[in-house]
């Protein structure tokens, strides 16, 4: 009889958030028909982002949308500038705050 893994114990884990702890359960890597779903460019997962963003903040996106040429327009240039927010935000911490 094998004992306790941690592979076991992850699985726990994750079931339980699904069923009790009110996650749903995503998708890792890029969809099968799509190998362009996460930009490592970028460092982000476009296909989540934009589902993410529709499903919770639609009017407001559509203003956006609606000052771009395309939606791949608003997108790319959407994506483009939280990359960069990210970035920037994450290299400008003062190392006396993470003290």
């Amino acid at each position: 009889m094998a004992g306790p893994s941690e592979h076991a114990f992850e699985t726990a884990i994750c079931e339980s958030l699904l069923s009790a702890g009110g996650y749903t359960r995503v998708k890792v890597g890029n969809a099968a028909d799509r190998d362009d779903d996460f930009s490592a460019e970028l460092g982000l997962d476009t296909a989540e982002l934009f589902a993410f963003i529709g499903a919770t903040q639609a009017e407001e996106w559509e203003k956006v949308r609606r000052s771009h040429s395309t939606p791949d327009e608003a997108q790319r240039a959407f994506a483009q500038r939280l990359a960069k927010a990210v970035s920037y935000t994450h290299l400008t911490l003062p190392t006396s705050d993470l003290v």
